[in-house]
């Protein structure tokens, strides 16, 4: 049988490619946390397979947003090198996350990490203005020039 993402990997496709914009938001509004582990590899891999839909031409951009160290740390390192070949950028937003995981999401993330990498207190800092111009500028390097 097939394995249930959501519930057992904890891991949720909320808005592939080719959602309506009204449609994504109404999803993410209704997205709530999952407590537990974390199968980030599974994620990752769950991104790239969506990148092969994008145009070509796009600009590829990967956004994790996560709260807690992944399970199995090898096949993470694994998937996150498959990512970034098909990825242009990978960004994490890193929720409440110690020293050791923000080198790990350095590692995985693209260079340099210091723009990469958001270190957020908690989820609700999600929903401020500054981390969204902050997402903004660092996703969409053309706003930064403005």
């Amino acid at each position: 049988g097939q394995v249930d993402m959501d519930a057992v990997c904890k891991i949720k496709m909320v808005a592939p490619f080719g959602t309506a914009l009204d449609a994504a938001r109404s999803s993410l509004e209704g997205v709530s946390f999952m407590a537990g582990t974390r199968l980030l590899s599974g994620a990752m891999e769950m991104a790239r397979n969506e990148l092969m839909l994008a145009r070509r031409s796009s600009k590829k951009v990967v956004l994790i947003v996560t709260g807690s160290r992944p399970t199995k740390l090898a096949v993470t390192y694994m998937a996150a090198r498959q990512l970034r070949r098909a990825a242009d950028k990978i960004m994490f937003a890193a929720v409440d996350s110690n020293d050791q995981a923000l080198q790990e999401y350095a590692s995985w993330g693209s260079r340099p990490a210091n723009e990469n990498i958001l270190n957020l207190a908690n989820f609700d800092s999600l929903n401020t203005l500054d981390t969204v111009n902050n997402l903004v500028t660092s996703i969409c390097e053309d706003v930064g020039k403005a």
